[in-house]
């Protein structure tokens, strides 16, 4: 059993200017003009960053603001994660194209930090926490937040793609390998319009690096979300009920794929499916089946899983392009999908 869904067209396509490493993320413009794929680069020590954007028209790549060094305690390493504001009008400025939110390590407390790009005025703002934030929402120690650099994810249900879903509330997780401190992690809600940080249940089973969180608008109450390199977990996909606040494993057909340090993942709405990227496969699961099956290979793909490996999706009307970017490589790719018969 397949997804139907397949790769036609596949090459090297723009320069990111700098060779990806952990840490390293991109996103698409979902809203208003699609146009732009955003490219966060953290430096090698980590403390600070270089974001810039590239014309999914014409190659051409744009340097923009920097987020906050935060006095010299923003940390840019492995826990760091972005996605677009698809949503209208937030507490921050609307956009014309779509704004950037970001995730991040911090030296001192809350210990994980949210900043807001606005891409109509290329600057960033820090978002508020109330009542202690991320910090009283149960990740107030630098052992914990360290757990956290193997990988973090970000989702953000919005009403421009889905109208059951709500523009106010983030989605972050990450994972505890370890399980440091006897400290499980859960996935947090962070509401933007208030600050607000909510711990949400936990999952059944160990999480690891290759953790990753993804929100489908045909299923508006629910993220899903790969458990990441931790047995027996490697290759299992759950997904979490917004309205249950549980986890429901999802048993789909072929249960032959494993997910470990590098997976990415994002969506297909047109197709309603999650497209996930590793070790240069492209795979596709479809949660109608569920099915999981592979859609094609990078250019020049080495077959192995490497942390900073990251993938983004654009859709042109009827034409949907995914833009892999390879670990260690400063060219963003594109490849062309096409739709399922």
């Amino acid at each position: 059993m397949t997804t139907g869904i397949t790769i036609q067209e596949r090459g090297p396509f723009a320069s990111v200017g700098t060779s990806a490493i952990a840490g390293t993320c991109i996103c698409s413009d979902q809203r208003g003009t699609s146009e732009w794929v955003y490219h966060f680069q953290p430096a090698a020590d980590g403390l600070t960053a270089e974001f810039s954007r590239v014309s999914t028209s014409t190659g051409a790549r744009q340097i923009l603001a920097a987020p906050g060094v935060l006095g010299g305690n923003a940390r840019f390493g492995q826990a760091t994660a972005i996605l677009p504001d698809s949503s209208g009008p937030t507490p921050f400025l609307a956009a014309v194209t779509a704004d950037v939110w970001l995730v991040h390590g911090c030296a001192i407390a809350p210990w994980l930090q949210i900043q807001h790009y606005n891409a109509d005025t290329n600057a960033w703002a820090l978002a508020s926490q109330a009542g202690g934030g991320f910090d009283a929402g149960g990740l107030g120690n630098a052992t914990l937040n360290a757990q956290w650099n193997a990988s973090i994810s970000m989702a953000h249900p919005c009403t421009t793609v889905g109208p059951a879903a709500s523009d106010d509330f983030l989605y972050i997780g990450g994972p505890n390998t370890a399980n440091v401190g006897g400290l499980t992690i859960y996935i947090y809600r962070y509401e933007i319009s208030t600050g607000t940080v909510v711990t949400l249940a936990n999952r059944a089973g160990a999480t690891g690096a290759g953790y990753a969180l993804a929100w489908l608008s045909r299923y508006p109450d629910r993220i899903y979300s790969t458990r990441g390199a931790a047995a027996p977990g490697s290759a299992l996909i759950d997904y979490f009920s917004i309205a249950n606040n549980n986890w429901t494993a999802v048993a789909y057909f072929p249960n032959t794929e494993t997910f470990s340090a590098g997976v990415s993942m994002t969506t297909i709405e047109r197709f309603n499916a999650f497209v996930l990227y590793q070790g240069g496969r492209i795979l596709a699961l479809v949660p109608d089946g569920p099915t999981m099956g592979p859609v094609g290979t990078i250019y020049g793909a080495d077959g192995t899983p490497h942390v900073g490996q990251k993938i983004a999706v654009r859709r042109v009307e009827s034409v949907v392009y995914l833009y892999p970017l390879p670990s260690g490589a400063a060219q963003l790719q594109r490849l062309r999908v096409v739709e399922p018969a």
